[in-house]
């Protein structure tokens, strides 16, 4: 595969002609996560890594840490390597009576002989927010051992949103869980938002015993992976997309889930109907009015810069720690504004604002919210706000396309 080269992996047969190897290896079922994922020559690592967990657990590399934004494929990857596995299970798989007990697929599961013998897989996918809460359920109750101990039978533990945890006490025990995985004979697959080297949560016990596994960063996917991306999501909806409606969507939306939504939009957009055709002026309206454009989100300290000018303080009262009312005024509205502005969690927002509680970050969005249905001038500041950090994005924008003559492919910035 040269670097011009598309590489296609498990669309089914119907939709593309291009089919990699391990689409015939993998039998995937066409209602598998997996079919819907296109790679580039910039992914190859991402492929590789869900290729070495598809025929036998564990796999090459234990652990398996894949690092992007979200819309990158994160989650939707993990989804197919647990439905992969699923599947597989229902019938039973082999386990090689060899000192690395690897679980592998086999194609007779019934079969039972002196050196094989038939298990049914046992996987567990749970994201980060609900496994602080299950191991702070069982800290509280003091049934953590049990927890622990049925995990140790695991065969397959994915962990979505793993640097979503926050908790001491819990990092100790997934700290554990960890070694379960890595001393006995479980895949442990996670998905993290930013690379190891820039997360503020995850203790450096637990840092480098993810390092001793594979870590692949997504890459933003290359125009002619984004053009396919485009045709196949078209399909799916029966939809027929012009030339210069497909390029306009494939250079304005850059992450794999942006494209999907943007297609669900259209689908249940008023008017449409199957096998309608879109042109170019559609695409970009639908872009303008449903989606906002790669890139134009503000980011949270943009919010905070933006709210301190506003309100005539400076950017580090907002997440310092006094309690003057002038600051802590201005501190919930740019958590409000966070909140309705961004996708980050109210975890996520809270350790941007000096690391407080989500639960704080909660109280002071149902503050401002109630304030503002009740009183005009708390609504007109939330607007102003509302359109200063619009025209923000929009210079942002426009700064950028005057550096870049070619179309814009605005994104977040990847993990490096």
């Amino acid at each position: 595969m040269n670097a011009s080269t598309v590489a296609l992996l498990w669309l089914p047969s119907d939709r593309c002609d291009l089919l990699s190897e391990t689409a015939a290896r993998a039998s995937l079922p066409t209602s598998s996560p997996l079919c819907e994922m296109v790679f580039g020559e910039e992914n190859r690592l991402f492929l590789h890594g869900l290729e070495s967990v598809l025929d036998q657990l564990p796999g090459l590399y234990n652990p398996v840490v894949i690092i992007g934004p979200s819309g990158s494929g994160k989650t939707r990857a993990l989804s197919g390597v647990l439905m992969h596995w699923k599947t597989a299970g229902q019938g039973g798989v082999s386990l090689a009576n060899k000192p690395d007990q690897r679980l592998s697929k086999t194609n007779s599961p019934k079969k039972d002989s002196f050196n094989q013998k038939v298990l049914v897989v046992k996987t567990l996918f749970i994201t980060g927010n609900h496994l602080e809460r299950l191991i702070r359920h069982h800290l509280a109750h003091e049934s953590i051992e049990l927890l622990l101990h049925e995990w140790s039978q695991l065969h397959l533990l994915i962990i979505d949103d793993f640097d979503r945890v926050v908790s001491a006490s819990v990092w100790e025990v997934i700290g554990r869980v960890v070694d379960l995985c890595l001393n006995g004979s479980c895949q442990l697959m996670v998905s993290l938002h930013h690379s190891l080297e820039n997360s503020s949560t995850i203790p450096s016990r637990i840092v480098s015993r993810l390092e001793s596994g594979l870590v692949i960063c997504i890459a933003a996917p290359n125009l002619l992976v984004s053009q396919r991306l485009v045709e196949f999501h078209a399909c799916r909806i029966e939809c027929e997309p012009s030339k210069e409606a497909r390029d306009i969507i494939a250079k304005t939306l850059v992450f794999p889930g942006a494209i999907a939504l943007f297609f669900d939009l259209l689908k249940n957009s008023e008017g449409f109907t199957p096998s309608q055709s879109l042109d170019a002026t559609r695409a970009a309206a639908l872009l303008l009015g449903k989606i906002p454009a790669a890139g134009a989100a503000p980011t949270i300290k943009q919010l905070i810069a933006v709210t301190a000018t506003y309100f005539k303080v400076l950017p580090c009262d907002l997440v310092g720690p006094s309690r003057r009312r002038v600051f802590a005024h201005a501190r919930s509205v740019a958590m409000y504004l966070a909140r309705h502005l961004t996708d980050a969690s109210l975890v996520s927002i809270g350790r941007a604002f000096g690391n407080r509680d989500h639960t704080t970050v909660l109280y002071s969005v149902r503050i401002v919210a109630a304030r503002a249905a009740k009183n005009a001038t708390d609504r007109r500041i939330l607007s102003d706000l509302f359109e200063s950090l619009s025209s923000t994005a929009s210079q942002r924008l426009s700064v950028e396309k005057r550096k870049n003559p070619s179309p814009v492919r605005l994104s977040h910035k990847y993990p490096k």
